[in-house]
This record gives C-alpha cells, sequence and structure tokens, in this order.
C-alpha cells in the first residue's frame, strides 16, 4: 500500500469514525452544522439521525480502518475499499450538487470560523451543503478514484 493510500484511509477513518460517533452521541448536532430540523418533531427523527449520521458514517469509517490494519496485504479488499469511497463520495457529492441548483442556490462554499467554548468550529449551516459537496465530497471522490486506479496499477505491473 502506498503511502499517500495509508495517509488517505488514516484520515478517512478519524473523520468518519469520529462524525459517526459524535452524531450518535450527539443528533442534535446537525441542527447547528447543517441547519437541520432534529427536534423531537416525530418519533422516528433521532433514530434515523443516529443510524445514517451516526451508525453508517461509523461503518464507513471503519471499513477504513480495518482496510488500513491490513496493510494492503488482501489488495482486492483495498480496491474494494477505495472503489467504494469512489462511489460514495461522488454519490454524495453530485446529488447535493443537483439539489443545490433545483433549490436555485448559489454553489459557492463558504467558510465562517467561530470560536465557540468548546473550541474551534466551522460553522455555517446555510452553506452546509455547499461546503460539503466542494471542500469535502467532490475533491475526496477525485483523490479516491486516483488512489484507486494507483493501487490498481500494481496488479499490472
Amino acid at each position: 500500500m502506498e503511502k499517500v493510500t495509508k495517509a488517505y484511509l488514516t484520515a478517512m477513518s478519524a473523520i468518519w469514525m469520529g462524525y459517526g460517533s459524535y452524531c450518535f452521541f450527539r443528533p442534535r448536532v446537525l441542527e447547528d452544522f447543517c441547519g437541520l430540523k432534529v427536534g423531537e418533531s416525530h418519533e422516528s427523527t433521532i433514530p434515523e439521525i443516529k443510524a445514517m449520521y451516526g451508525g453508517l458514517q461509523f461503518a464507513v469509517g471503519l471499513q477504513a480502518f480495518t482496510t488500513l490494519l491490513d496493510g494492503g496485504k488482501d489488495l482486492s479488499s483495498l480496491l474494494g475499499t477505495l472503489r467504494t469511497f469512489v462511489f460514495l463520495f461522488f454519490g454524495l457529492g453530485l446529488s447535493r450538487a443537483v439539489a443545490i441548483i433545483q433549490q436555485g442556490k448559489s454553489q459557492m462554499p463558504r467558510v465562517s470560523l467561530k470560536v465557540l467554548t468548546q473550541g474551534l468550529e466551522v460553522l455555517l449551516p446555510e452553506f452546509y451543503n455547499q461546503n460539503a459537496t466542494w471542500i469535502f465530497e467532490i475533491p475526496g471522490g477525485i483523490l479516491a478514484y486516483y488512489l484507486w486506479k494507483l493501487e490498481q496499477n500494481k496488479i499490472s505491473s
């Protein structure tokens, strides 16, 4: 496994497992991050947030972590994980981009740093989707695709 692939999987493990854990234990954080109305509007709201933002995202990070622990010995597992990130990131990013266009909103990302008592967080809920699309998901998909092809070329060589 290439060093850059290890770095990518390390980052993906930390980001996805960390965010997933945080959203599972504090599902109302999405009200601040992206303006999602979590509240108690329906009995399925909190379990759904915990499942999709908590459990699923943690599982994605765990996939990266277990692949990282393998150290690239199982090349098919490594390629499968990288391919999963390609589909995951492009699926999320392109769906968000289309949804933003359908809403008639600007695609331009914006970041505002506010110092909170809990530390430094990136907060600007009205641009959550633009930031997620163009700062995290599309670049993450491009990088995953590059790494997938890089590792795949080892088979051909």
